[in-house]
């Protein structure tokens, strides 16, 4: 009676491992067809894992990685195999603003908006200020991870685990040859301090779709006299650059943001072109007012300008988030305040300082060579001239310096006699 039941029970037990393996063979060929999701992976997740750098002669290396359309490797903060500056016996190994820029161009197929040009330290205002992306606290698979000193990209979310790619800022006296001597990490424990937020790279936003921007229906012809104007998908630098306009005249369509439709179909900054004609334009300009903001402070000028570009936006404050009132006309203005690059003129408005042309005269000079200025940034070119046509020596350190002379946007640091752009610095009062 024992032995009956002791054997009915390894019957039963055999029928119940081949049920378990049948089971376990339906759910695998289940596993293979369908991929299993899971919660905290985002949709995001259908790029191929990078766990290493990619080649030098790689066709993404070249695309995105050691290319001039990777701004930062552009101006030499990447690993380009040349020094870092003619002063300089160093070379670069390694930065996770130039990674971080080729992996998320990488990853969406074209070059990732080129408002993220700064330190890694000011993506995630940068962002935010702009509302260029989504963002939040929740990791996502293709997302930019900000710190406050650093960016990484998060390759996946697998098991409450987030696993990044990154580079870091290194430098050596032996010229990189090859990507393993490049600076690279792939793990679970990103090298930023601060963690800051998530950057949603790859999530639509109305600065991803051209469909999306609320243009202004105009019907003129403009005259595009420089050469190798970029021609773009969308009105901004934040959209694809797609080849060059040619010397000649177009019609103009669209308007945007001082951006226009051409009847190639491609955008163009209107500031570098000549209008011909009105046409029978919707809205070619923005109106004059005959209402002006306040210029008490007119009187009191800092120095002079010379504005001798067409089409140069006027605006009621100190950046391009402020309303457009017009344009500037052709001549010679005082300047009564400045602030972050932008240029308070004697009639109430403000405009770009990187447009005007600062006045050589005695009172200038002696105004400017009073001012001081202040540099927060790392990283910023010093310049023998007033240009980027002109030799970098090596980087301003963050500090105080005394202006001696101004040129255009370009300021002169009394110290050591370089140059460095204004955009970058803030006038001490």
């Amino acid at each position: 009676m024992f032995k009956k039941n002791e054997n009915k029970t390894k019957i039963r037990g055999s029928e119940m491992k081949k049920a378990l393996s049948l089971l376990t063979a339906v759910l695998l060929a289940i596993t293979i067809i369908t991929p299993i999701t899971v919660s905290d992976v985002s949709a995001a997740d259908t790029f191929a894992v990078r766990t290493s750098m990619p080649a030098y002669d790689s066709a993404v290396g070249k695309k995105y990685y050691y290319t001039n359309g990777n701004i930062f490797y552009q101006i030499g903060l990447a690993p380009t195999r040349n020094k870092l500056s003619s002063n300089s016996k160093y070379y670069c190994r390694g930065n996770c603003t130039w990674y971080a820029y080729a992996r998320a161009s990488e990853i969406l197929g074209h070059n990732l908006n080129t408002n993220f040009r700064w330190a890694a330290g000011k993506w995630w205002s940068t962002n935010k200020s702009k509302k260029i992306y989504p963002y939040g606290s929740k990791p996502k698979a293709g997302a930019i991870a900000c710190f406050s000193n650093h960016v990484a990209i998060v390759e996946k979310v697998e098991g409450g685990k987030i696993y990044y790619s990154e580079s870091g800022w290194r430098t050596t006296t032996k010229k990189p040859t090859s990507a393993s001597d490049i600076e690279f990490q792939y793990g679970t424990k990103a090298w930023g301090k601060t963690f800051q937020g998530y950057i949603y790279f790859t999530e639509k936003t109305n600065n991803n779709s051209e469909a999306d921007i609320p243009s202004t229906t105009v019907n003129y012809q403009v005259k595009v006299s420089v050469k190798s104007l970029n021609r773009r998908i969308g009105p901004g630098t934040g959209y694809e650059k797609d080849g060059y306009v040619t010397p000649g005249t177009y019609t103009v369509d669209r308007e945007y943001n001082g951006w226009g439709r051409i009847n190639t179909g491609h955008w163009i900054y209107l500031i570098y072109t000549e209008k011909i004609n009105s046409g029978t334009s919707a809205s070619t300009a923005p109106a004059q007012t005959t209402s002006k903001p306040s210029t008490a402070s007119a009187s009191k000028g800092i120095y002079t300008v010379i504005v001798s570009v067409s089409q140069l936006n006027r605006r009621k404050g100190p950046g391009t988030n402020y309303g457009k009132v017009g344009y500037a006309k052709k001549g010679t203005y005082t300047v009564v305040e400045e602030k972050n690059g932008w240029c308070k003129l004697s009639d109430g408005y403000w405009v770009s300082k990187k447009y005007v042309t600062v006045k050589s005269n005695s009172a200038t000079s002696n105004t400017q060579q009073a001012k001081k200025v202040k540099i927060t940034v790392t990283k910023l070119n010093m310049r023998s001239g007033p240009g980027t046509k002109y030799s970098k020596k090596g980087y301003a350190k963050p500090g105080t310096y005394e202006v001696s002379q101004t040129s255009g946007a370009w300021i002169k640091l009394k110290s050591n006699g370089y140059w460095v752009y204004s955009d970058y610095v803030t006038y001490v009062k």
